[in-house]
């Protein structure tokens, strides 16, 4: 319904409203078609692209009586508040105006969009975000060749909700595991991470302690510090870790939207609400499979039914590969996070993306959580606990977590982890000896990736032993360019002297 829930510039004691909001509000709300909210009797706003009212003039005592529509709600509601709150008129735009939310001071015009600044500015500095460490690939260098006309298009189309994202790319990656990703055009990251500058920082401080992933000073290595604590302060005790089946292709888009809008409206959002909703809707109310391209791989058949965005029901599921998906993830199963630590008070507790564990005294205890929680994700979220990976055993046997096999006083790689490490040496090394000609820093910047990931996480599990066998199987060529120092590979930036050309001992001197 077109310019519903317009606020005007007075109150019904005859008060002009603040300048910022007659400035920002109609004229967005204008482009947009959302609802404008609504004014308290304190001279706040709130409720802007949520829900709008209409007010009679008369009274309802000391009240007046109005109209409510809001925009998850079919019906229209008679409501009776306060006359200090705000009016709704009809939409007013200046005859001059051909883009209602360009418009600016001092040309006559009736509204002006300070709102313009911020989101080119927030556009701007998310660009530089999204660039880090991506500057030597191709799309990002394409898009940095005209970055400021770019940036300008993009800003031009958020401003005048005119945003649409590009179709997502799908491909397959097959270590750690087969796995489905989407992804998104350069340009549609620079919103990702517009829109979770503004956000992500009110998600923070809902989320527990104890959910690590993709979580700046958390992640693996939390996780693995965390478990490790609780299992060592209840050595007596019993661990249960549990997995919620199918997680990211389970989750409702549309609840996940309406549980961000309302708890949105306590947010501060620099004031461009109604861009964060427009990219929001976009993001998850529009089908992400629209347009979208499929990479040939001859292994898509052995992808499960639940692991794959294409064969979600509809309205279900977020690609993986997106920031924000990775932050709606930890956002949507923080109840569960809530549930176990505050209403139940589990406090040895721990999670990464849908993989949880408890450590308790009791056995009867985990057991009888078991099936609480199953109806708690059920029915508060929409989603089923895994019935095939349920692990409930003594703390002294151990228990896997994030890659490897944790005890109360060291941890191990499990076996899966080993075979990727091989499956990742063998890949390096065949660089190596199809490469014409002698390696240089291409391939130094191409393999040095590949193996810090994976001696990180030997060098935080204590896994020497193993991390030197597997250093041993590098083929020569490669210490010609590179070197091992304090517990990852690093370029060499001259010539090696002769001493270290051969093999382990250059490493093993770095060690000590």
């Amino acid at each position: 319904m077109a310019g519903y829930g317009w606020l005007s510039s007075a109150t019904s004691s005859g008060s002009p409203l603040p300048p910022t909001w007659v400035a920002c509000t109609p004229v967005a709300a204008l482009t947009a078609g959302l609802p404008g909210g609504n004014r308290n009797t304190n001279g706040n706003f709130n409720n802007a692209g949520n829900n709008g009212n209409w007010w009679s003039s008369s009274p309802s005592g000391s009240n007046a009586w109005n109209r409510n529509l809001n925009n998850d709600n079919p019906n229209v509601n008679r409501n009776n508040n306060n006359q200090r709150n705000g009016f709704s008129v009809r939409c007013l735009r200046d005859a001059d105006t051909k883009i209602p939310c360009l418009v600016s001071h001092g040309t006559g015009d009736l509204f002006a969009l300070h709102a313009d600044d911020r989101l080119l500015e927030g556009i701007f500095e998310a660009y530089y975000e999204c660039r880090k460490n991506k500057r030597n690939k191709a799309e990002p260098l394409a898009f940095e060749l005209n970055f400021e006309s770019e940036l300008l298009d993009l800003h031009e189309e958020l401003l005048t909700f005119q945003y649409t994202p590009a179709p997502y790319r799908a491909f397959l990656v097959e270590r750690p595991v087969l796995r489905e990703v989407f992804a998104a055009r350069f340009k549609d990251r620079v919103v990702h991470h517009w829109l979770m500058g503004l956000l992500n920082p009110h998600i923070e401080a809902l989320l527990s302690d104890r959910c690590f992933a993709c979580r700046k000073g958390l992640g693996v290595h939390a996780g693995h510090r965390a478990i490790q604590s609780d299992l060592a302060e209840c050595p007596e005790g019993w661990v249960l870790k549990l997995d919620v089946r199918g997680f990211f292709m389970s989750i409702d888009r549309e609840r996940l939207f309406k549980r961000l809008t309302r708890d949105m409206k306590h947010w501060n959002q620099n004031g461009l609400e109604l861009w964060v909703q427009h990219v929001l809707r976009r993001l998850l109310l529009a089908n992400p499979l629209k347009g979208c391209i499929q990479r040939p791989h001859h292994r898509w058949s052995e992808l499960p039914q639940d692991k794959s965005l294409l064969r979600a029901p509809a309205g279900f599921g977020l690609p993986i590969g997106n920031l924000t998906s990775q932050i709606f993830a930890n956002y949507f199963l923080n109840p569960l996070d809530q549930w176990i630590q505050g209403e139940l008070g589990f406090h040895r507790y721990g999670r990464y993306v849908d993989d949880f564990y408890i450590v308790h005294r009791s056995k009867s205890t985990l057991r009888a959580l078991i099936p609480a929680t199953r109806e708690f994700l059920s029915e508060s979220l929409g989603l089923k606990l895994h019935p095939h990976k349920i692990y409930l055993q003594p703390v002294a046997k151990g228990v896997p977590f994030l890659g490897a096999f944790h005890h109360m006083d060291h941890a191990k790689l499990t076996p899966r982890l080993k075979g990727n490490m091989w499956r990742c040496l063998e890949e390096v090394n065949l660089h190596a000896q199809s490469a014409i000609g002698p390696l240089d820093k291409t391939h130094a910047a191409w393999a040095i990736p590949r193996l810090n990931s994976y001696l990180g996480l030997c060098s935080k599990l204590s896994a020497r032993r193993w991390e030197r066998k597997w250093l041993k199987s590098f083929d020569p060529k490669w210490w010609k360019i590179l070197r091992f120092s304090r517990g990852k590979m690093i370029a060499l930036t001259a010539p090696p002297r002769a001493a270290r050309a051969s093999n382990v001992s250059s490493f093993a001197i770095e060690r000590r």
